[in-house]
């Protein structure tokens, strides 16, 4: 007795199995938005990096303002506003990209024959 075997009857009691049916045709049929998904995702981490990117060079290379107020802060806002900005939007992205690769996984164990 194979694991699918005894999870498919596990789940029987739950249903007839038209859910997994319906789930299961929907699958195999043409997928439009799964590259799209995809690219937006890629492109998303692309975006993330290059901001990170700037916002490490102006760290190392111009972090502190050439115009001083007196008594004003020596330190350009900008570095540190786009450096919290990538930490932020990174977190909100790491978090929906770990959220879709589980769903992901709990899809395809039991559909994988």
């Amino acid at each position: 007795v194979t694991a699918k075997d005894s999870l498919r009857r596990g789940l029987s009691l739950l249903g007839d199995g038209a859910p997994y049916r319906i789930i299961e045709e929907q699958l195999h049929a043409p997928v439009i938005l799964g590259p799209f998904a995809c690219l937006i995702l890629v492109a998303s981490a692309v975006g993330l990096s290059m901001c990170g990117f700037l916002s490490a060079s102006l760290f190392v290379c111009r972090e502190k303002s050439a115009v001083r107020g007196r008594g004003g802060n020596p330190y350009r806002s900008g570095v540190h506003r786009c450096a919290g900005l990538v930490w932020c939007c990174s977190l909100c992205y790491a978090t929906l990209a770990l959220l879709v690769g589980g769903l992901l996984l709990l899809a395809a164990v039991p559909l994988s024959s």
